[in-house]
């Protein structure tokens, strides 16, 4: 054998060789295309690290197995592996990403409670009921049991979301602007978590240590199976975000949340 023969031969070999470890390699296995299916390469990703593992799945679910060029993919959030080993490097700066954010709400967060604790020292607030009603009868103040015209046969029916009220304080409070909002304490990863919304704004008179029940409906909106799904809830699954954003006082004296 000549010596470029045999230099010819050892670089085929060394070519075979180095194909059959890319091709044993679980960073080269190919992600599924359109597909959030991993059974193919199933054996291949049982040979990676635990970590690494959940991060190629976490990948593939939040890709749904689409693959864009990068040239039209998201800067913040490229969804362009087509292997393993590239799906593991996009998740890991997702997920550095996402913690840092989530560090920047959490300080957010913080400096709002802070600003809001005056105001919510003043007024508490607790879910009573939230139940689905005629529109009619959802206009009535709650415990009213007056005459009330019959519901029309083809009346739709609304959420109602019934809060109560408390002064906390020795004063008359005269008027109250407040918001609350009802979230999940799991939410689905495709939602807000956000279970029910209400605006007050109260001008009636609130003597200390008095409780008062109001009512929170959409008068205009029909129930929808969310809907069904929120008044069937535990209430152990819900969390009451307050946020009192201006609290007049019998003597003219306010308190003030700005965001």
């Amino acid at each position: 054998m000549t010596k470029s023969r045999f230099i010819t031969a050892l670089i085929l070999v060394a070519l075979a060789i180095w194909g059959s470890m890319a091709l044993r390699n679980p960073y080269r296995a190919q992600l599924p295309v359109g597909s959030t299916d991993l059974s193919a390469i199933q054996a291949k990703l049982d040979k990676l690290p635990k970590n690494e593992r959940a991060l190629v799945y976490g990948y593939v679910k939040r890709s749904r197995g689409d693959v864009l060029p990068p040239q039209f993919a998201d800067p913040d959030e490229p969804l362009t592996a087509r292997t393993v080993g590239e799906a593991i490097a996009l998740q890991r700066k997702f997920l550095v990403r996402m913690a840092e954010q989530e560090k920047k709400m959490e300080a957010r967060r913080a400096e709002r409670d802070a600003a809001l604790a005056p105001l919510r020292e003043v007024v508490s607030i607790d879910l009573v009921r939230r139940e689905i009603m005629p529109a009619s009868e959802a206009q009535r103040a709650p415990g009213d049991r007056g005459s009330a015209k019959r519901a029309q046969s083809n009346e739709h029916d609304v959420l109602v979301t019934t809060y109560r009220l408390e002064n906390l304080t020795n004063q008359t409070i005269r008027s109250l602007e407040a918001t609350v909002n009802l979230r999940k304490v799991h939410p689905r990863e495709d939602e807000l978590g956000i279970a029910d919304h209400c605006y007050f704004n109260r001008s009636e008179a609130l003597e200390p240590g008095a409780p008062v029940e109001v009512r929170c409906a959409d008068l205009r909106k029909g129930v929808s199976e969310d809907d069904r799904d929120f008044v069937a809830m535990p209430g152990s699954e819900l969390l009451i975000d307050w946020e009192p954003k201006h609290i007049r006082f019998g003597d003219g004296s306010e308190l003030e949340y700005r965001n």
